[in-house]
């Protein structure tokens, strides 16, 4: 008979954790410290997105830089890698900035 008490009591306590942890969470997703997974591949796709994009355009727009900076010469790599070094840091900071997104989602 104490087995048995003592049995039930362990399950009461294991179940009243369990359910004080289910509390825990829901409070601290509802603070805003827990993201559902979707939403965080979501954003993390646009935000991939962004950098490509962003990117891309620099490489475009930049090329006449990017020839200018090393005019042909495989000596100059050091100051094309400085060009790009300084503007991956502009990149960067652009993507870790927040930001709001309008990603379609498939339908």
């Amino acid at each position: 008979m104490k087995n048995l008490q003592t049995t039930k009591l362990k399950k009461a306590i294991r179940n009243q954790d369990i359910e004080y942890q289910r509390k825990k969470f829901d409070l601290e997703r509802e603070q805003g410290r827990y993201v559902p997974k979707i939403s965080f591949e979501t954003d993390l796709a646009a935000r991939a997105r962004f950098f490509r994009s962003d990117m891309e355009n620099f490489i475009r727009i930049q090329a006449p830089e990017i020839i200018r900076t090393v005019a042909g010469d495989p000596e100059k790599a050091p100051e094309l890698i400085e060009f790009y070094l300084e503007h991956l840091e502009k990149w960067l900071d652009r993507y870790s900035k927040p930001k709001t997104w309008k990603v379609p989602l498939p339908a």
